[in-house]
């Protein structure tokens, strides 16, 4: 019969540094974006790799590809909102810039007429 350990003894078999503070433990919950990102990208190439594997074991045939856009369809998700979440920042970027030089083109700019007919501009002052 296999005898117990006390608690003492199964503490005494951890070295101080086992241990961990609740902030350690916190800090090993958290989930990091970028292994996340780099989890799925991974999941997604080898997705992609096996599927052209079908593809050349099956001979390039038209069932193999009917099969294939069934089952993997979801899996085009995946780049489709990659690319159109880059392509909308962009565009939206773009946007913003361009609204931006005109703000500052109207507040800075001063009324051609005033820089290109100086007589004009005194005979309009004195009435």
């Amino acid at each position: 019969m296999a005898r117990r350990s006390s608690w003492r003894e199964t503490i005494a078999k951890h070295t101080r540094s086992d241990v961990k503070t609740p902030e350690q433990q916190a800090g090993d919950e958290r989930l990091d974006g970028g292994s996340f990102r780099a989890f799925i990208w991974i999941l997604f190439a080898f997705k992609m790799a096996t599927v052209a594997a079908v593809v050349w074991a099956a001979g390039d045939s038209s069932e193999a590809w009917i099969l294939l856009s069934a089952t993997t369809w979801p899996w085009l998700i995946i780049p489709g909102i990659v690319i159109f979440g880059w392509l909308t920042f962009r565009l939206r970027l773009r946007r913003a810039r361009a609204r931006r030089i005109e703000l500052q083109r109207s507040e800075w700019m001063v009324d051609e007429q005033t820089v290109l007919d100086p007589a004009r501009q005194a005979s309009d002052t004195n009435g």
